[in-house]
């Protein structure tokens, strides 16, 4: 389970949106958070029935591809945009 991959996807996308990145506490608090995170979320699977792995790999997907919409909003063009035939 890629708990420390959804970690890095949360402090990229609080960056994203705040501009700012985050402080060594927050960084160590989170680590902290993922290891018991990592723990319980090991329990949860023994005893559901849905595939835990998934949800947590497709919320970090989602969580980067957030981070890379809010990026790309940020990011003026730098390159001409064609003009359109007969326009």
């Amino acid at each position: 389970m890629a708990i420390s991959d959804l970690a890095t996807a949360s402090e990229n996308l609080f960056t994203a949106i705040s501009g700012e990145a985050v402080s060594d506490t927050v960084k160590s608090n989170v680590t902290d958070a993922t290891s018991i995170l990592a723990l319980g979320l090991s329990i949860l699977q023994r005893s559901t029935s849905f595939n835990v792995d998934g949800v947590v790999a497709g919320s970090t997907e989602a969580l980067n591809g957030i981070t890379q919409a809010i990026k790309a909003a940020r990011t003026p063009l730098t390159t001409s945009v064609p003009a359109i035939a007969g326009a």
